[in-house]
């Protein structure tokens, strides 16, 4: 908003205000998405489809790459958009043969969404959600399931977003990509544990084309989910549990003699001590409340729905989703169920929401456009060994989106089961870089941008995957570029900040005293943690122009702001809720805050009003032809004429007359602010 402060304040004109919650996640604007084979369906024989949601209203387009047709689309706010591929697009995107080829798909967007994506077919589906290229990462494990006595192929795809990108199956070089075209390999037995590895940041999908889970029990569904890349992959994880009684459970080493403990589970084949790319399967029932899994090395971890004739509920078929760790939390998560444009068994769309036990009770829901509200219509599962619960809520507005939110963080899992039919996938999390990271208060560095650090000392933490150096300086930590040479070989340290913004960088020298890893990020330090109050300026002289304040980094929603004048005693109130505010003509120097749900208070921030100087004649007022006076002050600022035609002066307020007619004069003080005489 801006204000004039006369005798009263008015309003000029208003500036909107904006969320400035930034997660490093599953949302984004550029994206990468391709079909794989259905059973032994066709193109023609499937409802391929794409769900967009956003919290903003944006627009974008789905581009064909390998018919170079694009379609344009709208979201609301709050919305959903559905698109379902025709026959010719069904063709340009369906996988179905080892090979390369262009058949992919290209959604681009204006602000961030959620891109979710369904392949279904009466009797067998999946679906996955779709991650930004902005998290893509170049090393991977193939995560799927056991090859049926059917003898569906497993399968997977890789999607380039580079030209020149060299594809790498267990070390040997298969496929050499250009942005937006595919390798898709099917094989006979089961790729769990293939190390795939890339020269530049890919998409990789798990695509098997049939399985029966667990092994051998009716009956056989596709399994579709995009995986995460291994520098996103953690130690802690906390499954919930679907409605069916019994899920499996596959987690998959990145490193060699990685040693994992598990409460909540059943092993049904492998062991808690794996090399890089083994596995172990768990069966998971709902009755233990969930199940906690922690390991000392990072691991990938799948969840699927079983088959209806195993959970003897008779409903769903398997499905994968992606899990991801407790690290990659967030505040707030958006999801919408599938409604398949063709036939389809899916009756049920639930969504999991996994948070922290102890606030749990502050999870909230908007579904569509409205406002937040407590969970509803479903049931919480405490789990006791993890302190973590998850809700079991039934989505049955099928046109809407929901958005769960709680600032203690959470992760959402969306599923729909129906007669011999199902889809599982995650909805949302966070999908922060864990192989080399810092923390500041617990904070992530990727999450630092829109947090506060508002208590101190601030206490930094490394966390470092993969055998470090052992010489000296193989850990430096800087502030704005000036090493912190007290904390340098250590994990952890800690530091009294004052306000203001910093920029924090990391360095982490490897075992081979030659492999750096380089982590940096900007850390905002406030006393108060409803947010950063930023001027325009911290200065200005009296009258003269306007200040514009910027609330940043705040969380919940804008009361009002207040400003005060001396002796600051008093605050007075701006009924505004705008995150920016603009002040003219300010009268004196004043402090000015925000106010954030009503009782917190950011710190306040002073603008100094500087006076007006005083100028005058000390010699006479007229000037005649070849006369000189002289103008106060003489000192401390420079003088102009703004005709040296009619009169010159000189810095020390000396003025010449040179010929007849009008003049003025201005002093500019040395802090800028001017003023003027004429005589």
């Amino acid at each position: 908003m801006k204000h004039t402060f006369k005798t009263f304040i008015t309003i000029i004109s208003l500036i909107f205000s904006f969320s400035l919650y930034a997660q490093v996640d599953t949302k984004g604007t550029d994206f990468w998405v391709a079909f794989g084979q259905n059973a032994t369906r066709t193109s023609s024989e499937v409802s391929l489809q794409i769900r967009i949601v956003a919290t903003e209203a944006t627009t974008g387009t789905i581009q064909f790459t390998n018919i170079g047709t694009s379609v344009p689309f709208t979201v609301l706010a709050g919305g959903v958009y559905t698109y379902s591929l025709t026959s010719a697009e069904k063709a340009a995107a369906y996988n179905s043969s080892t090979g390369i080829s262009n058949k992919t798909i290209h959604i681009q967007t204006e602000k961030p969404v959620t891109v979710y994506a369904l392949n279904d077919n009466s009797g067998t589906a999946d679906a996955t959600n779709v991650l930004p290229v902005t998290v893509l990462g170049t090393d991977y494990y193939q995560i799927s399931y056991t090859i049926s006595q059917h003898a569906y192929p497993d399968a997977y795809a890789i999607i380039a977003t580079q030209n020149n990108t060299q594809v790498y199956h267990n070390g040997l070089l298969n496929a050499t990509l250009n942005a937006g075209q595919i390798y898709y390999r099917t094989s006979a037995t089961d790729m769990t544990g293939t190390h795939i590895t890339t020269d530049k940041p890919v998409a990789f999908f798990a695509e098997h084309q049939g399985a029966h889970i667990p092994y051998g029990v009716p009956a056989i569904d596709m399994l579709f989910q995009q995986l995460a890349p291994v520098n996103t992959w953690g130690k802690n994880f906390f499954v919930p549990v679907s409605k069916l009684g019994k899920d499996i459970v596959r987690i998959v080493a990145s490193q060699n003699n990685t040693v994992i403990t598990q409460q909540g589970g059943t092993i049904l084949s492998g062991n808690l001590i794996l090399n890089a790319g083994q596995y172990v399967e768990l069966m998971v029932p709902l009755t233990n409340n969930g199940c906690y899994i922690q390991a000392d090395k990072p691991v990938g971890i799948c969840v699927y729905l079983t088959g209806q004739d195993y959970n003897g509920k008779g409903t769903s078929d398997p499905a994968q989703a992606w899990l991801p760790p407790i690290e990659q939390k967030v505040n707030s998560a958006l999801i919408a169920p599938f409604v398949p444009s063709g036939s389809t068994n899916l009756t049920e769309h639930i969504a999991l929401i996994v948070t922290p036990t102890s606030t749990k009770n502050n999870t909230t829901v908007s579904i569509g456009a409205t406002s937040g509200v407590p969970l509803s219509g479903g049931a919480w599962y405490d789990n006791a060994v993890s302190g973590m619960s998850f809700y079991s809520m039934p989505l049955t507005n099928k046109t809407s989106s929901y958005l769960f939110a709680n600032q203690a963080g959470l992760t959402v899992m969306g599923y729909g089961i129906g007669t011999y039919e199902s889809y599982y996938y995650l909805a949302c999390s966070s999908m922060r870089i864990l192989d080399a990271a810092f923390y500041a208060n617990n904070i992530h560095n990727q999450d630092l941008a829109s947090e506060i650090i508002c208590t101190q000392p601030t206490q930094f933490r490394a966390e470092i995957t993969g055998a470090m150096s052992t010489a000296a300086g193989h850990l430096k930590w800087y502030i704005d570029n000036v090493e912190e040479t007290a904390a340098r070989d250590q994990l952890t340290w800690s530091k009294t900040l004052a306000n203001g913004t910093y920029q924090i960088k990391m360095i982490a020298l490897s075992d081979d005293d030659v492999t750096t890893k380089t982590v940096q990020a900007a850390m905002t330090v406030s006393s108060s943690c409803a947010g950063l109050v930023t001027p325009s300026c911290t200065e200005i002289c009296q009258g003269a122009g306007s200040v514009t304040f910027t609330l940043s980094s705040y969380w919940g929603s804008i009361t009002k702001w207040q400003y005060a004048v001396s002796p600051f005693s008093t605050w007075i109130d701006i009924n505004e809720t705008a995150s920016t505010l603009v002040i003219e003509n300010l009268p004196e120097t004043m402090k000015v805050r925000a106010v954030v749900n009503s009782t917190n208070y950011t710190d306040p921030v002073t603008i100094t009003v500087l006076p007006t100087p005083v100028v005058s004649f000390t010699g006479a007022t007229t000037i005649c032809p070849g006369s000189t006076t002289t103008l106060s002050p003489a000192t401390g600022g420079t003088w102009k004429s703004n005709n040296t035609a009619v009169a010159t002066v000189t810095n020390a307020g000396v003025v010449t007359g040179v010929s007849s007619g009008s003049v003025t004069f201005t002093y500019t003080r040395t802090d800028g602010c001017s003023a003027s005489v004429t005589p």
